[in-house]
């Protein structure tokens, strides 16, 4: 018995000493910031356009609307979208619910290597007859999915060296072992300014402004934290 009591004492002082010496151990926080960045040349032109057209009958918004995307296919120029729908025009005027022929809307998006092309496409949406009406909705340089995401491992491989370096660094100065307690990335993008290029427009041919190829930014940053035994 008087054995056994022996035992529990020495197990509870030689735990409460390590407990101890784990709690007066303390270590040494250094947070910091890593940035790099690169440039990347655009790869195409995105250009958005939605077509408009409106009549009394809804057969004739239907035939205008396929009259467009008829047109804007023998371009041969390939393209996302081309969905459509169709509306009453319907609102309130006077306490009085009114609703006056239909209005249908088509969308299409154009990845274009060749900014020259989309003349073509505006051209031929141009043609007479024209029951429709168009819009661009925007024009901007991009790059590719495959390209972005080898950007974005550059620049997290770049980061990553940084650290280490850093890391080793930090230990030599400090002479003493370190670790990466956490890495917080933040990504930020610039995107691309256009500098639009005026063309004079004439009645057969349509000449839209030329945005200027520029290259894109892309950023990458991210807050580090790294514990050092004291």
């Amino acid at each position: 018995m008087r054995l056994f009591i022996l035992a529990i004492i020495f197990v509870l002082v030689f735990n409460t000493s390590l407990l101890a010496k784990k709690e007066s151990s303390k270590e040494t926080k250094i947070c910091f910031r890593v940035k790099k960045e690169l440039f990347a040349e655009p790869d195409f032109l995105l250009l958005n356009i939605s077509i408009e057209a409106k009549a009394d009958e809804e057969k004739d918004v239907l035939n205008a609307l396929a009259l467009a995307d008829k047109r804007i296919k023998n371009t041969q120029i390939k393209y996302e979208g081309g969905k459509y729908n169709i509306r009453k025009n319907c609102f309130w005027k006077r306490n009085e619910w009114i609703c006056k022929e239909f209005i249908g809307n088509a969308n299409y998006n154009f990845k274009l290597k060749s900014p020259e092309k989309q003349n073509i496409i505006l051209e031929t949406l141009e043609t007479d007859p024209k029951p429709y009406t168009y819009f661009i909705n925007y024009l901007r340089w991009t790059i590719s999915k495959n390209k972005e995401k080898y950007i974005e491992d550059k620049l997290f491989s770049a980061i990553f060296d940084e650290v280490l370096r850093k890391k080793e660094l930090i230990e030599s100065k400090l002479n003493t072992k370190c670790y990466i307690k956490k890495i917080d990335f933040i990504k930020r993008y610039y995107p691309v300014r256009m500098n639009m290029i005026a063309e004079k427009l004439n009645k057969s041919v349509v000449e839209a402004p030329m945005p200027q190829k520029e290259k894109l930014n892309f950023y990458k940053a991210a807050e580090i934290e790294i514990r050092c035994e004291e």
